[in-house]
C-alpha cells in the first residue's frame, strides 16, 4: 500500500474512533460526545483541504448560487437517509400527537420544526426543541452544510500558501472561538444568560462550529505541505501522549467540570482534536499503523456518516426493550450497523437503477 493511501486509511479509523465516542456518549456511558463532534468537524476540513489544494478546478464558481450547488453537492449522499429518517421519527411523533389530541399550537410548531429539518436549518434554531427535533443527531449535518458553505471563501487563503496567512488565519478562528467564550462567561455570571443558551452557541451554532472546521482546513494544509521527517519512535510516542491528553480530559469532563461550562463543548476538545488528527494523517507511529491496519476501525470509519445518523434511532428502539446501558449499548451498536448496510445497499441499487426515458 502507497503512503499517500496509508494516511488516508488511518484517517478512516479517526472517524471510527469518533463515531463510537459519540456512541458510547448517547446510550450513556462515558461522556466523549464533544470530543467525538470536534473530531469529526476538524477531520471534514482536513480532507477538504487535501482533496481540493491542488484540484482548484474543482471549486464552486463565486456567488451565493454556486455555493449552495456546492453544498448541495457534498451532502447529496447523505440527505436521502436524512430525509429517510426526518420522516419516519416524524410519522412516529405526529401520530402520538393525533391520538392524543395535541393543541394545534403544538402540531403547528412541530410542522415548523420538520421543516427547519427538511431544509437543514435546524441548526439555527437556538433552543433545544428546535435543534434536537426528530432525528436530533441531525443537528450536525445542518451545522456542517454551512460549514461547507463558506468553505469555498475560506480556502482562497489556504490556496494562496502563505504560511502567515495561513497560520494567522488559525489563530484568529481560535482567539475569536475564546473571546466568545469569555463574552458568554460574562453574561452567564451578570446577566442571566443560561446554559441553554451557551450550549447551542458554544456546541450547535453553525456560525461557531465552523471554527473547528477552518482549524482542520490549515491542519490539513501544513499535513499536505510539509515533509514529514518523524521516526517510528517519534511518531510512537506522540500518539501516545495525545492519547493520553484525551484520556484525562474524559476523566475530568466525567468527574470534575459540568458539559454545561461554555469552554466545554468545544474548545476543551479542539486543540487534542486537531493534534491527533494530525499524528494520525502522518501515520508515523505504531498506533497509527495498528489502527490503519484494522479492517473493522476502517470499515466502520467508511460508513460512519450514514451511521451516525441511523444510530440514535436504534439506540431509541433498543430502549424500549431494555434499560440496561450495557445491553443497550451493545444491541444498538449492532442494530445500527446493520441498518447501515442495508441503507447502503438500497441506496446503491437506487444509484444504478436506469432512468427510464420518457415517451
Amino acid at each position: 500500500m502507497k503512503q499517500e493511501q496509508q494516511r488516508i486509511v488511518s484517517i478512516q479509523a479517526v472517524r471510527a474512533i469518533a463515531f463510537i465516542l459519540v456512541f458510547l456518549s448517547h446510550v450513556e456511558l462515558i461522556p466523549t460526545g464533544g470530543i467525538g463532534v470536534s473530531l469529526f468537524l476538524v477531520i471534514s476540513g482536513f480532507c477538504m483541504t487535501y482533496s481540493y489544494l491542488d484540484r482548484p478546478e474543482k471549486l464552486p464558481e463565486p456567488g451565493l448560487a454556486s455555493h449552495f450547488r456546492f453544498v448541495k453537492g457534498k451532502i447529496r449522499k447523505l440527505y436521502p437517509l436524512h430525509l429517510t429518517a426526518l420522516l419516519l421519527v416524524a410519522a412516529v411523533i405526529f401520530a402520538g400527537l393525533f391520538i392524543h389530541k395535541a393543541p394545534g399550537k403544538e402540531i403547528a410548531e412541530q410542522s415548523a420544526y420538520f421543516a427547519a429539518n427538511g431544509l437543514l436549518l435546524q441548526s439555527w434554531i437556538p433552543w433545544k426543541e428546535g435543534y434536537f427535533s426528530f432525528n436530533a443527531v441531525s443537528w450536525y449535518l445542518s451545522t456542517l452544510a454551512f460549514s461547507y458553505f463558506v468553505f469555498p471563501w475560506v480556502f482562497r487563503t489556504i490556496q494562496s500558501r502563505d504560511r502567515k496567512r495561513i497560520g494567522m488565519l488559525a489563530g484568529v478562528t481560535l482567539a475569536l472561538m475564546i473571546a466568545v467564550s469569555v463574552i458568554l462567561g460574562i453574561g452567564k455570571q451578570n446577566w442571566g444568560w443560561t446554559n441553554a443558551l451557551l450550549k447551542w452557541v458554544t456546541y450547535i451554532c453553525p456560525v461557531y462550529r465552523a471554527g473547528d472546521f477552518i482549524i482542520g482546513l490549515t491542519a490539513g494544509y501544513y499535513f499536505v505541505t510539509v515533509k514529514n521527517t518523524w521516526g517510528k519512535g517519534a511518531g510512537s510516542i506522540a500518539e501516545a501522549a495525545v492519547v493520553a491528553v484525551m484520556t484525562g480530559q474524559v476523566v475530568i469532563r466525567s468527574f470534575g467540570v459540568s458539559n454545561t461550562s461554555n469552554w466545554m463543548l468545544s474548545l476543551f476538545w479542539l486543540p487534542t482534536s486537531v493534534i491527533a488528527v494530525y499524528l494520525f494523517a502522518v501515520n508515523k507511529g505504531i498506533l497509527s499503523k495498528t489502527l490503519a491496519g484494522s479492517r473493522a476501525l476502517v470499515w466502520i470509519g467508511n460508513v460512519s456518516a450514514e451511521a451516525f445518523l441511523i444510530h440514535q434511532i436504534c439506540i431509541k428502539a433498543v430502549e424500549y426493550v431494555t434499560k440496561n446501558k450495557w445491553i443497550v449499548a451493545a444491541a444498538a451498536f449492532v442494530l445500527t450497523m446493520i441498518c447501515t448496510v442495508i441503507w447502503r445497499a438500497l441506496f446503491r441499487k437506487l444509484q444504478q437503477r436506469p432512468v427510464k426515458n420518457s415517451v
